[in-house]
């Protein structure tokens, strides 16, 4: 489907289904905050995840006198090459919002990242980098 044809749930919600819940094994506290994924890897081939918070600042010139606060995610997953090689695959996310802004409205954004993420209507995109 192309995106241009796609659509998503306006107040809709997502959910995860299937899979094994996997733990966190905790590597480096504060901000930022990293965590390995216990899957039973060793170390190198672990997934490791970084989480950043960033409180909004003074700023003279934002509309609001602030900047926005940001929360953001990477993850690094190493990927072995069928050549013997070693690589990783990324993802990283960002929820940038003003100060006034309401749970309820922070809530919406996140659900439309993750439909954004997983409608198959976007798929192409994220799979093969397609702008159709």
């Amino acid at each position: 489907m192309s995106i241009d044809a796609g659509t998503i749930l306006v107040g809709g919600t997502t959910s995860t289904t299937g899979g094994t819940s996997t733990g966190f094994i905790p590597k480096e506290d504060g901000n930022p905050k990293k965590v390995i994924l216990d899957d039973g890897s060793d170390y190198l081939a672990s997934t490791t995840i970084t989480f950043t918070a960033r409180d909004p600042q003074v700023n003279a010139s934002a509309p609001n006198g602030y900047t926005q606060q940001r929360s953001s995610m990477k993850a690094v997953v190493p990927l072995s090459l069928d050549n013997g090689g070693h690589t990783t695959n990324t993802i990283s996310i960002t929820l940038s919002y003003d100060v006034e802004t309401s749970d309820t409205e922070k809530e919406a954004l996140t659900e439309l990242g993750a439909q954004l993420f997983r409608s198959a209507a976007f798929a192409d995109f994220w799979r093969k980098q397609s702008m159709a």
